[in-house]
């Protein structure tokens, strides 16, 4: 009997650190308007992001959407289920599926997206997550031509 009393007391500890560690990797609501913070030392090109856009989320979707009537095709909805989502781009007036699969990484968003264009595929993935200002930091890497990675954006709360 006296065995028990210490296991029990370390699974106890062990519940209680596990839960600690599972609230410390919430995933976090990246809902909001948010402005591009401009930064002349970072490349150019912000993938399907405007200069500013507004993310709705729920527990199933993230929805981006930016204010330029000229490109709705900037527009886009991602599963967070691990399910592929489809959203096409218009690109020299080709229209482009874009295939995206998104993950949480513990408090990260981790959006991996393929793309075909005239034959060849390509992939660029973005991380969202949100710094300790609350800003909206989105690290890019993308394997098209043109567009080196990894690039890292940070959108403020309007």
């Amino acid at each position: 009997m006296r065995q028990l009393v210490p296991a029990v007391g370390v699974l106890t500890v062990l519940t209680m650190v596990l839960a600690a560690d599972l609230m410390a990797q919430s995933k976090p609501s990246f809902a909001g308007k948010w402005t591009l913070v401009t930064n002349a030392a970072a490349p150019g090109g912000r993938g399907r992001l405007a200069q500013d856009f507004t993310v709705t989320q729920n527990d199933k979707t993230i929805t981006t959407t930016t204010e330029n009537p000229e490109r709705p095709d900037l527009n886009a909805v991602y599963n967070l289920d691990g399910s592929e989502s489809s959203n096409p781009v218009t690109f020299n007036g080709q229209t482009i599926q874009q295939l995206t699969t998104v993950k949480w990484d513990g408090s990260k968003l981790v959006m991996t997206t393929a793309i075909n264009f005239n034959g060849t595929a390509y992939e660029a993935i973005q991380i969202w997550s949100l710094d300790a200002s609350g800003n909206l930091a989105i690290e890019m890497t993308t394997d098209l031509a043109g567009a080196p990675g990894p690039k890292k954006l940070t959108y403020k709360k309007a």
